[in-house]
């Protein structure tokens, strides 16, 4: 489960059931402020066509995952790099990542109570130090990768899918990272570890991922479809509930 506020999974019967009403069983929809993907998934498992957009990096990596993998690629340019074997390369790459050394980067001095926040406010609390250190070591590895060329985009998608929601089970919040616990819950004590992410194998076709603002992306959008946004947030506090989040996905 997605720990965020505005996650629409307890709503998306409803929605589902409104888009049927308007267009049948089949059709295209626009989800123009999709957030961390989870109505975009269901209308593809319905059979619709999506066109999904966010002007937030973290929602683009889900909505590539979420709507046009259905099996984990094949990460060609890392069997050179990563030389254990799993059987599986996706499963060999989190493996790899997993164990990787923690370092003291971004993350530590920002986001961990040992850190020193470049805006000069006390320490913060969002991860465990340990965590904030793992989370640096992976999301660095795979910004390595890429600027070498070893992963291709959808591959860099869902491994930033992957760790994003990792990270999402030991954040030290209550719902959004708006801010963070005064102490330590049980969840956020956890060592921090990418598990691999259940595929969906149908209807992974002809649906269009875009990353901007709202506004800005409805005039390329030119096909006939049924148009679903959003109400809960304006965009500027959505951004601010979800900078973290962003900051794993550059």
């Amino acid at each position: 489960m997605y720990r965020y506020i505005g996650n629409k999974a307890k709503l998306t019967p409803y929605i589902l059931d409104k888009v049927h009403q308007m267009i049948g069983d089949a059709g295209t929809v626009a989800d123009i402020m999709a957030g961390t993907g989870t109505v975009s998934l269901e209308l593809r498992k319905k059979g619709y066509k999506v066109v999904a957009s966010d002007v937030m990096t973290y929602s683009y990596h889900h909505l590539n995952v979420n709507l046009c993998m259905k099996e984990a690629p094949e990460f060609i340019g890392l069997k050179d790099v990563i030389t254990d074997d799993l059987g599986c390369m996706y499963l060999t790459v989190l493996k790899y990542l997993n164990q990787l050394e923690p370092k003291k980067s971004f993350f530590y001095q920002e986001f961990s109570p040992d850190g020193t926040p470049r805006n000069g406010t006390p320490p913060r609390k969002y991860f465990t130090s340990d965590n904030a250190m793992r989370i640096d070591a992976m999301r660095e590895k795979i910004n390595e990768w890429i600027d070498a060329g070893n992963i291709s985009k959808s591959e860099e998608s869902l491994l930033k899918h992957t760790l994003i929601m990792a990270v999402n089970e030991v954040a030290n919040i209550s719902g959004t990272y708006g801010y963070f616990l005064s102490s330590f819950k049980k969840n956020s004590l956890e060592k921090i570890e990418l598990k691999p992410i259940d595929f969906y194998e149908s209807n992974s076709e002809g649906h269009v991922v875009k990353l901007g603002f709202a506004e800005n992306l409805a005039a390329t959008i030119k096909s006939r479809f049924v148009l679903y946004r959003s109400a809960i947030y304006e965009k500027t506090i959505c951004c601010k509930l979800s900078y973290i989040r962003d900051d794993c996905s550059r």
